[in-house]
Formats: C-alpha cells, sequence, structure tokens
C-alpha cells in the first residue's frame, strides 16, 4: 500500500525581514489537495484585464519567491494572494519538505537517506543564491552542534533543517563521537589531497610537451661551437 503525501503546516511570523517559525504540524492529505496545491502555486502571475491597481502577491515557482504584482481586479487565477505571509503559508509546502530527512523516510518507505549521512550532516551550510530570509539550523561539523543560519529559499543541501531538534535527532548520533568526526574529517581531506594531486600531475603533463621542443640537444651543436672556436683561433 503506497504511503499517503505528507504536508505541512507552517505558521511564520515576519520580524526584520526574517520569516520565523511560530508553529509547525504535519498531516496527511489526499493527493487530489496535493494536486491543486501544486496548480495554485505553479500557476502564471495574471494580471486580469480589468484596469484596477491592486497589489498582490505571487508565487513564483522559478525562484521559489513570493513576489508583489499589480492586480487588475478581475479574472485572476488562484496564485493570487493577498499578503506575502499568506502566499509563503499556503505555498510553503515544497520548503517544508526539508523539515526533516526522516519525514521523507517515512513517505517514500525508503531507508536510502539514512545511508549517507555526510550529505545531511558533514556538508557545509549553503544560503543559495535567492533572496528570501528562512531561519534554518545546520549540524555544524567541527563544532558538533547545530547552529542557525538564513536560507534564501532554493537551491539548498540536504544540510538544512528548519527545526533544532530535527538536526539534533539526524546527527547527534552519527556524529557524537570524536572517532566518526575525525574519520569524515580525513575522507574529506583525503579527498582534497587527491584532487589537488591530479591537478598538478596534468599541469606538468602539459608542461613537458613545450620544455622538450625547447630543450632539444644534440652532439652536432657541440661540435659546431668547436669548430666555430677553432677558427677564430
Amino acid at each position: 500500500m503506497p504511503a499517503l503525501p505528507i504536508t505541512a503546516s507552517v505558521y511564520l511570523q515576519k520580524s526584520q525581514g526574517i520569516f520565523r517559525v511560530l508553529n509547525a504540524s504535519l498531516k496527511l492529505l489526499p493527493s487530489t489537495n496535493l494536486s491543486l496545491l501544486s496548480d495554485r502555486c505553479h500557476s502564471p502571475k495574471t494580471v486580469g484585464p480589468c484596469r484596477a491597481s491592486f497589489h498582490r502577491w505571487w508565487y513564483n515557482a522559478t525562484s521559489q519567491l513570493c513576489q508583489k504584482f499589480i492586480f487588475g481586479g478581475c479574472k485572476s487565477n488562484a496564485n493570487n494572494f493577498i499578503s506575502e505571509q499568506d502566499c509563503f503559508q499556503t505555498c510553503i509546502r515544497e520548503q517544508a519538505a526539508c523539515i526533516s530527512p526522516a519525514f521523507r523516510i517515512a513517505r517514500s518507505g525508503s531507508s536510502q537517506d539514512l545511508a549517507s549521512p555526510v550529505e545531511f550532516c558533514a556538508a557545509p551550510r549553503v544560503v543559495g543564491p535567492c533572496r528570501a530570509s528562512f531561519l534554518r539550523w545546520y549540524f555544524d561539523l567541527e563544532s558538533r552542534m547545530c547552529k542557525t543560519f538564513i536560507y534564501g529559499g532554493c537551491h539548498g543541501n540536504k544540510n538544512n533543517y528548519l527545526f533544532e531538534e530535527h538536526c539534533w535527532s539526524q546527527c547527534s548520533v552519527s556524529f557524537s563521537s570524536p572517532a566518526m568526526v575525525l574519520a569524515v574529517l580525513l575522507a574529506i581531506l583525503v579527498t582534497i589531497l587527491l584532487g589537488s594531486m591530479g591537478v598538478f600531475f596534468v599541469k606538468i603533463c602539459r608542461k613537458n610537451p613545450e620544455l622538450s621542443v625547447g630543450t632539444v640537444w644534440s652532439t652536432l651543436d657541440d661540435k659546431e661551437y668547436l669548430m666555430s672556436n677553432a677558427y677564430t683561433l
């Protein structure tokens, strides 16, 4: 029996340009409701044929940001929100999918994500190129602590948690011992070293043909030099 899809209800409060999570809860929704939500948040911006000027917000699925636009007043689509917060609360579902890797495992019924804890806990924090301001948590491997950072809203990695508790539950067991942290750091250093050596050898191989052409030596050169000296004497 396939697992039912999971969505999240996230309540945000904007303070100094940063959306902070007040409360969040998970619930199962029918697939029809999820498809309607996806259609609403992925619909294009529609100004409409009327000539009024209402300030509205729409969710840009490409940039994964809520953006302001001028609504004409009629014949709009569902991707039309009165406030920026309403837009984020409605279309935050895809962002809330990063609440915890455990939720993705429960939804898919697979433990594939648990096989690579390095991706969830050892990867550096990634703000991303987008310009939103989401307060998120990441696991700092060096200090073995969960720390906050500002997430831009797109192109992040798996070391990105909505709650500190989910960060701890994912990474405290796998990376609590100093031996595990040392092993991961050594693996990263070895990878960097091997990559640097590969680049170095490639540069050497590219320089060798130039050196061989510019430093061709022959005994005939010495003979000609000696003969020219003999004539000058």
